[in-house]
C-alpha cells in the first residue's frame, strides 16, 4: 500500500507480489514462478530460454 492514490508504475509489481504472497502464504518464489509460468502459457511465441536470462538478471 505504500503507493496506495498514485499512478501505477511496473515497479510496483514487486510490492504486489510480495502482498499477494504474504495472503496466500507462499513465498514471493512462488508468486514469480506461478505468474511466469502464467505468461508463458499466454505469451506461446516467446522464447524461454530468453525470458530466463531477462528475469535471471532482475534477481539480486
Amino acid at each position: 500500500m505504500p503507493h496506495r492514490g498514485q499512478r501505477n508504475e511496473p515497479s510496483y509489481v514487486r510490492d504486489t507480489a510480495a502482498v499477494l504472497a504474504e495472503v496466500k502464504g507462499v513465498t514471493v518464489d512462488a508468486i514469480a514462478k506461478a505468474t511466469t509460468e502464467n505468461f508463458m502459457r499466454l505469451f506461446t511465441k516467446v522464447p524461454r530460454d530468453a525470458l530466463a536470462d531477462r528475469t535471471a538478471s532482475h534477481h539480486g
